[in-house]
């Protein structure tokens, strides 16, 4: 046992622990090293917007990072002084069964648990934002490209512009809605010429802070677009 299920061995060094588990603070540099980097990326089954990465940081990681640090205290527990221990006791204890009873006893959709899972989650909700927006950075360009004279483009034309991704991703007019175009672009004048680039940075700024909408929903909106246009296709097709 103590060959397998050391403190070091189950968790690392001390210092290297989860930081909720440590000292109550969690921090940026654990959650960032639970992303992985594009290339290390693949999706959750047959959902290609599903990366695995994030699905544990929502689904696992929550609830699973403190049952092992919990399960490393009580190893640390039982690999103490022998003889204040009843050796049967100590026979008996199955680490896999306390992590497994752990886990069913601590849900992270209630109780102390949801605090630290909330972490997990807006850590998982800024991530797939800044995805979502960097694998379609292209798909706006082309839109952009499509506004009549998009080389004078200014912010007073910011509106139409956001009216067109609102379209794009079948959102109804939500994001249209929310989005506060005079505040992003506070700095600059009504008749200031902004390239796309400049357009793009502030937008996904923007959209990395707020809370109202997810990437969630504009992949929704994209997959309905999607099927939308293979309905009209087909229609098209059958009309022939």
């Amino acid at each position: 046992m103590e060959e397998i299920f050391s403190h070091n061995t189950l968790m690392g060094p001390k210092e290297n622990l989860h930081p909720e588990v440590v000292d109550s603070d969690m921090d940026e540099k654990f959650l960032t090293s639970l992303i992985k980097t594009p290339a290390e990326i693949s999706s959750v089954g047959t959902d290609p917007d599903e990366p695995y990465d994030l699905y544990l940081m929502e689904k696992i990681y929550p609830v699973l990072i403190p049952g092992l640090e919990e399960l490393s205290r009580e190893v640390e527990k039982y690999l103490g002084d022998e003889k204040k221990l009843d050796p049967l006791v100590r026979k008996r204890f199955n680490p896999c069964t306390f992590l497994a009873q752990f886990l069913m006893r601590n849900n992270p959709n209630g109780g102390n648990n949801q605090r630290i899972a909330s972490k997990y989650f807006e850590h998982a909700r800024i991530e797939r934002n800044k995805r979502f927006w960097e694998a379609r950075r292209q798909q706006m360009y082309r839109k952009f490209m499509t506004l009549p004279k998009y080389e004078l483009f200014q912010k007073i034309d910011v509106p139409k512009f956001v009216k067109l991704i609102d379209d794009e991703f079948f959102l109804q007019g939500k994001l249209l809605q929310i989005f506060p175009h005079k505040k992003v672009f506070g700095k600059q004048k009504d008749d200031d010429y902004i390239k796309f680039d400049a357009f793009y940075t502030k937008f996904s700024a923007w959209f990395l802070e707020q809370e109202e909408f997810e990437g969630r929903e504009f992949i929704q909106g994209f997959k309905e677009r999607k099927k939308q246009n293979e309905l009209e296709d087909f229609k098209k097709k059958m009309e022939k």
